[in-house]
C-alpha cells in the first residue's frame, strides 16, 4: 500500500479461555479500587429515538458541551446483556441470530441485502475512488449476473426482445439503488436501437450515443461502488422516489423525482420483500376519520393551519373519539410586513459596467476581470499548480455563473457584469493598500489571465521582502467582509446586507408571550405533522417565496427547532437563507451578515409561508386568506374589490371611490360586522364544539 490508511492491520485473535484464565490469576487483593472499577463490566450509555421530539440527551462532557433538550432521542443507562452464549457463536455457530431475526431476501425491513440479485467476487484493477484517489491497487469488486432480476419480465410481450421486451415496466414502479432498494418510477426503456417512453412511442437513436451513456453509468458504478455490471443490453430510465408527501385531505401518497437516471436492467429489482414501514402510502381519511384522531397522540405538536391561529404551534392534550382533538395553540403575532418591505425596497445605489470602473480605478478591463476573480501567482518559479497562491478577489465566476451579492451582478443583456459602490470601494482600497498587485496585472501581456510570477511582481523588492509582502496581501483579503460572503448563482435572490441588518434590529424587540389558548373539537385537518426530510413532505410547505417573507420551521431535524419562526433572506432555487427569531443550536450568523448566530440554509420543503399562505380549499371557510400580489408589495384583496372596478357591475364603475366603498363593511359585497366566527375557548361543563369546529 502506498499509504498507511490503505493497508489493513493484521491482529492476532486471543484465545478467550486464556484471557480470562489469566485475569483469574491475579486476586484482587494485589489490584487497586480503578483497577478493579475497570476490570468490572460498566453500564451502557443507550441513545434511543424519541418521534415526538421530546427526549432529553444530558452531555458526557459538560463542561465542553450542553446537553440537548427537546431532542430527536433520548439516553438512558443499561448494563450490558452479558456474556454471548457459548452455544450461539455469532456468524458461524449453529443458531447464530435471535429468535425471529432473518437474513437474506427476507431480511428486517430496512437492511439492505446483497442477496436480491445473482453475483460473485473478483479481485481487479478497476480504479475504485478511495477518498477520491482511483486505487492503483487491486480492490474486491461485485460482478453482476448478466440476467438481472427475472421478476422484471413478467408481463412482457410474447416473443418480444430489447426494450420491447421490458416496455410494459412503464409507468410502473421498481427499485434502484441496489443492495439499499429505493422506490422508483420507470419513465423510459432503451436499446442500442430505440427509446420507447410515455404511451409506447417508439423514438429511434444512434448506437454510439447509446452505448456511451450506457458506458458512463456503468463507469460510474464501478468507481464509486465498486459494481461491475458487464455487458448492458438493455437500460431503464428512472425517477427515484423522494419521499411521501402528505396531502390536505391526510393521505400519504409518494413523490418522485423529476430528473431521469439511466441505469442498466441488471441492477434493476421488481419489488422489495421487506420494504420499509416508514415509507408506506395512506389513503384519505374519510368522514369519521376526520371526525376522530387523525393519527395524532397526546403530546404531539403540529402547526395549526386554521383562520385565527395561523402558523402557530399547537400541542395535542387530547384525543377523543368522534369529538375532534383539543389542542393548545400558542398565539403569534401577525405578519406586519416590515421585513417584506424592508428588503424589498431597499435601493443598492449605482451599479456601474467594467469599462467605467476601469476607468475609475486608471485600469485595463482585462486586468479588473481578473482581479475580481481568481489570481493565481507563484511564490517560486519552481512552484507547481497547488503551490500557487490566489490573490484575487472572487467576486464572480463568469463559467459557473456565479457573483457575490451587494458585490456583483450579471448585466441585464446577460453579456457582462456591473459592479455595486460597494465593490467600487473595496477594489480602490485594495489598491491603496497593495499597488504593486495593480502594476502587475498592467504590465503583464496577458493582464494576469495565466497568472502571476512574484520575482515579476515585485522586482522592486529585495528578495528576502517579497514573500512577506505576499503573505500581507493574502492576509488583507481574508481580513475583508467580501471574503466570508459565498458565491452564488446569478439566478438566486439575496436581499441586501444593510437591509438584513436592519430587519435584525426591527425585529429584535420582542412582544411578551402570550398565554397558549385551548380550542376543543379541532379537525386534524386543521394540523400539519411535522416534515420528515427524505421521508415525508407536506403539501402545504415549500413553494415560492419573496425576500422578507415569514416563515415558520416544520421540519423535525431539531436545528432549528420545529415551530421556530423567521424571514427569508435569500431565494437560492429550492433552499433559502433564514433569519430565524431565536438562536439555535447550529445556527450561523449567514456569512457575517448578523450580528448573532439566528440564521441557517434549510431546504423550502421544511417551511411554511406565513406571508402569503398556500391555497386550502379543504379547509372551507377556516382556511387563511389567500393573499395576492400586486405592484406594492402582497395584500389580500378584499371581496368586493376587483367588482368595484368593473363597469359591468351593478354597483361599481365609479373608479377610486367604488372602490374605497369595497373597503366598508356592508358595501361592495363585504357583511356587514357581526360576530366572527371561530373556536371558542371551553368554558366549564362545556360539550365542546359542534363536528369541524375549531378554527
Amino acid at each position: 500500500a502506498i499509504c498507511a490508511w490503505e493497508g489493513v492491520v493484521l491482529l492476532p485473535f486471543l484465545e478467550e479461555s486464556l484471557v480470562k484464565q489469566c485475569i483469574a490469576s491475579v486476586p484482587h487483593s494485589k489490584l487497586t479500587p480503578a483497577q478493579i472499577a475497570r476490570n468490572e463490566p460498566g453500564p451502557l450509555i443507550v441513545f434511543q429515538h424519541d418521534p415526538k421530539g421530546t427526549g432529553d440527551c444530558r452531555s458526557t462532557l459538560p463542561k465542553s458541551f450542553a446537553g440537548l433538550f427537546p431532542s430527536k432521542s433520548r439516553m438512558f443507562e443499561s448494563m450490558p446483556p452479558g456474556e454471548f452464549p457459548e452455544d450461539r457463536k455469532c456468524f458461524g455457530g449453529d443458531d447464530p441470530l435471535l429468535d425471529g431475526v432473518k437474513l437474506g431476501v427476507d431480511r428486517p425491513p430496512g437492511f439492505p441485502t446483497m442477496h436480491s440479485l445473482a453475483l460473485r467476487g473478483e479481485l481487479k484493477h478497476a480504479g475504485v475512488n478511495v477518498f477520491g484517489t482511483a486505487s492503483k491497487k487491486e480492490s474486491l469488486v461485485v460482478r453482476m449476473g448478466r440476467g438481472g432480476d427475472p421478476a422484471l419480465l413478467v408481463g412482457a410481450e410474447e416473443g418480444a426482445s430489447g426494450a420491447a421486451a421490458y416496455a410494459h415496466l412503464l409507468n410502473r414502479r421498481v427499485h434502484i439503488d441496489w443492495p439499499y432498494l429505493k422506490e422508483a418510477m420507470v419513465v423510459a426503456v432503451s436499446d442500442k436501437s430505440e427509446k420507447i417512453a410515455g404511451r409506447g412511442v417508439r423514438t429511434p437513436h444512434s448506437s454510439s450515443e447509446w452505448g456511451s451513456e450506457v458506458q458512463r453509468a456503468a463507469h460510474e458504478r464501478m468507481v464509486a461502488r465498486g459494481v461491475d455490471v458487464g455487458q448492458t443490453s438493455v437500460a431503464l430510465h428512472v425517477r427515484a422516489c423522494e419521499g411521501l408527501v402528505r396531502h390536505p385531505d391526510g393521505s400519504l401518497q409518494k413523490r418522485f423525482g423529476k430528473t431521469d437516471t439511466l441505469l442498466p436492467s441488471q441492477l434493476v429489482i421488481a419489488s422489495n420483500a421487506s420494504p420499509s414501514p416508514r415509507m408506506q402510502e395512506r389513503p384519505a381519511l374519510d368522514g369519521d376519520d376526520v371526525k376522530s384522531t387523525g393519527g395524532f397522540a397526546v403530546g404531539d405538536a403540529a402547526l395549526f393551519l386554521g383562520r385565527s391561529h395561523f402558523g402557530a404551534v399547537a400541542t395535542v392534550a387530547s384525543v377523543g373519539e368522534g369529538t375532534g382533538l383539543e389542542v393548545f395553540v400558542e398565539p403569534v403575532p401577525p405578519d406586519t410586513g416590515i421585513a417584506r418591505r424592508m428588503m424589498l425596497g431597499h435601493q443598492g445605489g449605482r451599479w456601474e459596467n467594467l469599462g467605467a470602473l476601469a476607468r475609475k480605478l486608471s485600469t485595463s478591463p482585462r486586468a479588473l476581470s481578473v482581479l475580481t476573480g481568481p489570481l493565481w501567482i507563484a511564490p517560486t518559479k519552481d512552484a507547481g499548480r497547488f503551490d500557487r497562491i490566489d490573490i484575487g478577489l472572487n467576486l464572480k465566476s463568469g463559467n459557473k455563473g456565479l457573483c457575490v451579492a451587494d458585490y456583483t451582478r450579471p448585466m441585464k443583456e446577460g453579456n457582462g457584469w456591473e459592479f455595486s459602490q460597494q465593490c467600487v470601494k473595496l477594489l480602490q482600497d485594495y489598491k491603496r493598500a497593495h499597488p504593486w498587485v495593480f502594476a502587475a496585472l498592467q504590465s503583464d501581456p496577458d493582464s494576469g489571465f495565466e497568472g502571476l510570477q512574484l520575482d515579476v511582481a515585485l522586482k522592486h523588492l529585495p528578495e528576502p521582502q517579497r514573500l512577506p509582502a505576499l503573505n500581507q496581501c493574502k492576509a488583507w483579503i481574508k481580513a475583508q467582509p467580501a471574503s466570508r460572503r459565498p458565491l452564488v448563482s446569478k439566478f438566486s435572490r439575496v436581499a441586501a446586507e444593510d437591509a438584513v441588518k436592519n430587519v435584525f434590529i426591527a425585529t429584535s424587540v420582542r412582544a411578551k408571550p402570550t398565554p397558549p389558548v385551548a380550542l376543543e373539537g379541532v379537525s386534524p385537518l386543521l394540523l400539519m405533522q411535522p416534515v420528515r426530510a427524505g421521508e415525508v413532505l407536506d403539501l402545504y410547505a415549500g413553494g415560492d417565496f419573496d425576500l422578507g417573507d415569514r416563515v415558520v420551521m416544520v421540519g423535525d431535524s431539531g436545528s432549528p427547532p420545529f415551530g421556530t419562526r423567521g424571514f427569508i433572506c435569500a431565494v437560492h432555487g429550492e433552499a433559502a437563507e433564514i433569519m430565524f427569531e431565536t438562536d439555535f443550536v447550529g445556527a450561523t450568523d449567514l456569512h457575517g451578515v448578523l450580528p448573532e448566530k439566528r440564521g441557517a440554509m434549510l431546504p423550502t420543503a421544511q417551511v411554511v409561508n406565513l406571508s402569503h399562505p398556500p391555497a386550502m380549499p379543504q379547509l372551507g371557510v377556516a382556511a387563511p386568506d389567500v393573499v395576492v400580489a400586486d405592484k406594492k408589495g402582497k395584500k389580500a384583496l378584499p371581496k368586493g374589490f376587483k367588482e368595484a372596478w368593473n363597469e359591468a357591475n351593478k354597483g361599481g364603475g365609479k373608479g377610486v371611490l367604488a372602490m374605497a366603498a369595497a373597503l366598508l363593511p356592508g358595501k361592495g359585497g363585504l357583511p356587514a360586522p357581526g360576530p366572527a366566527p371561530g373556536p371558542r375557548i371551553p368554558v366549564k361543563g362545556s360539550k365542546g364544539f359542534e363536528p369541524g369546529m375549531g378554527r
